[in-house]
């Protein structure tokens, strides 16, 4: 087959030759691959493909403060949660208050902030809880 070809000779491998088509919209028949992977590899889309996207979750005290339930980051790969937290604080100056106190959760399993995040994690943010 002449995309295989094609697809080794770029460096990008089947899944990646799909999601540039799905990013540029691409319905070129596969003999169009060679001029569309030659016209979609670029720098700015290298830096599309090597990012990961995130979702925060804020309970508590933490969506108070910052006054929203939940909220995506792209951060580039590999993304550790210290990296996504940064980024958070950077949004939401008043959260960095808490930093010393929130618990952290990636896809409902508490985590550490040296672990590394993948594309779709939900990262939520638990400050303490306290009441009777």
């Amino acid at each position: 087959m002449q995309s295989w070809a094609h697809e080794y000779k770029t460096g990008l491998g089947q899944s990646e030759v799909q999601r540039l088509k799905l990013y540029h919209g691409f319905r070129g028949s596969m003999d169009a691959t060679e001029d569309f992977i030659a016209t979609s590899t670029q720098q700015p889309l290298q830096i599309h493909l090597s990012t990961v996207k995130i979702e925060f979750v804020y309970l508590g005290k933490a969506r108070e403060v910052v006054g929203t339930k939940e909220e995506e980051f792209v951060l580039p790969k590999p993304a550790k949660i210290e990296q996504a937290l940064s980024q958070a604080f950077a949004a939401h100056p008043k959260l960095s208050e808490l930093k010393e106190t929130l618990k952290l959760l990636v896809n409902g399993r508490w985590a550490q902030e040296n672990e590394e995040l993948k594309d779709g994690d939900r990262v939520t943010l638990l400050p303490p809880v306290g009441g009777g």
